[in-house]
């Protein structure tokens, strides 16, 4: 079955986890503690939209001062 569902809107957990640049079970364990970004469910299918993917990351990155 392809990673890619409706032309890039929606990924499954596989290949947003390798957009991200993290492994599938560490994106699989942020989601099981309510973590990482949002995702969806359509039947026992777990599927990530793009521009979703695209958001979190953005709201992870730091200006490069110091916390």
């Amino acid at each position: 079955m392809s990673e890619v569902i409706s032309s890039c809107a929606w990924l499954r957990t596989e290949a947003a986890a390798k957009r991200c640049g993290l492994s599938a079970s560490f994106l699989e364990k942020m989601r099981l503690a309510n973590e990482g970004p949002p995702f969806s469910r359509v039947g026992k299918a777990v599927l990530y939209g793009v521009s979703d993917l695209d958001s979190w990351l953005l709201s992870l990155r730091h200006d490069g001062e110091a916390a």
